[in-house]
């Protein structure tokens, strides 16, 4: 993970999952909290079929930690595209000194096959 752009009130962090390189995350900062989107694209930099859902901050900052639950438009978005083990999703980003493990995810609805 890297941070690409950093500007004001906005926060793009990159992940790279071996030669995948789409994932991005989108902090920004609102007056309800911090706003979290996955940016999702293709190699050719199109955006990919499962992009741009995410979440608000739903508690203060812990100093340490940040919890995003699905908002209401994720969970219509996941519902519509067949992910619906995802609509219940808590993303946690974690920010320690020297330290920062990207997420947690809980997934309560999700099954195993």
């Amino acid at each position: 993970m890297h941070v690409r752009q950093c500007d004001g009130n906005r926060l793009e962090i990159h992940f790279h999952l071996g030669d995948n390189r789409s994932r991005t995350w989108v902090l920004i900062r609102t007056a309800q909290g911090i706003r979290l989107q996955h940016d999702h694209r293709h190699e050719d930099g199109s955006e990919d079929e499962v992009t741009l859902y995410g979440a608000t901050t739903d508690q203060p900052n812990t100093g340490h930690a940040q919890h995003f639950p699905a908002d209401d438009n994720s969970r219509q978005f996941f519902e519509t595209n067949g992910l619906a083990p995802s609509v219940d999703n808590t993303w946690t980003l974690k920010i320690f000194p020297r330290s920062a493990s990207p997420t947690s995810c809980a997934t309560p609805n999700a099954t195993s096959k």
